[in-house]
């Protein structure tokens, strides 16, 4: 009997073993489920930043559209000098030399310069169609200037690059949920460019300092040197007050539509 009864119970031990680890492994999968499913909602719900967002009007959006609502202008870059500087050691000379500029845009979103210059189309044509005139995402000023020198003189062009601004709003569409929704904004979008018919340049016209004459001219206190200081304006009348940075934009950033999900 012995034998017997060792045998039944070795048995019952065994079965038992056997739903205990297929009732562990049964939570355990339960368990990883619960997790990814709580992961993946997560995931749906977040909110993505402005790049990963317009990322998307190049990949999985079914519809980009970018809809221009203003235009601002007025806006003036920082002083700044453009070409070299000019200087004259021999006598009274007839001078003409050119200088060139190329600027490009610039936005407001948080995004990088590649994308920013990928999604200019459909800011262009949208612009174009509501305001009556084209744009360009880069522009290159050249001119050339005369002028008379006398002796141990120099002369260089400031500028002071004029902008305007196009702001508008994205509208994104997608085909399956996209963080959980279909529709997708991003509002208050700002597209600075160059203004061709703002800013100012002007003309600066000095007598050079001895330490110029000495570097530039090899010689020491020549006779004789008239003292000028002048700026004559080829563009602009005034310098215009400085205007950098961005329009108020209330409700930046991306935003997703809760009514059609």
């Amino acid at each position: 009997m012995s034998p017997t009864v060792t045998t039944r119970s070795a048995t019952q031990r065994t079965r038992r073993a056997r739903r205990v680890t297929l009732l562990g492994a049964a939570l355990a999968a339960s368990s990883a489920l619960v997790a990814t499913t709580a992961t993946a909602a997560s995931a749906a719900d977040t909110m993505p930043t402005e790049q990963e967002l317009l990322s998307q009007c190049k990949t999985t959006a079914d519809s980009c559209k970018f809809e221009a609502t203003s235009l601002s202008r007025g806006f003036v870059g920082a002083k700044h000098q453009v070409g070299n500087t000019v200087y004259n050691c021999g006598g009274t000379v007839h001078r003409t030399w050119s200088w060139s500029e190329t600027t490009g845009q610039s936005t407001n979103a948080n995004i990088s310069a590649t994308l920013a210059s990928a999604l200019w189309e459909p800011i262009s044509v949208s612009a174009t169609a509501t305001f009556g005139k084209t744009f360009d995402k880069s522009h290159t000023t050249t001119v050339s200037v005369d002028y008379t020198m006398e002796p141990y003189h120099k002369a260089w062009i400031n500028r002071g690059t004029g902008y305007q601004i196009i702001q508008g709003d994205w509208e994104l569409h997608f085909g399956k949920r996209y963080h959980g929704h279909y529709y997708w904004y991003d509002k208050n979008y700002e597209s600075k460019i160059e203004d061709p018919e703002g800013g100012w340049e002007s003309y600066n016209y000095v007598t050079m300092t001895d330490a110029e004459i000495k570097s530039h001219c090899n010689t020491t206190n020549p006779t004789g040197v008239k003292k000028n200081s002048l700026t004559r304006y080829i563009k602009g009348s005034t310098e215009l007050n400085e205007k950098n940075g961005w329009n108020y934009a209330r409700d930046r950033g991306p935003s997703y539509s809760s009514s059609s999900s």
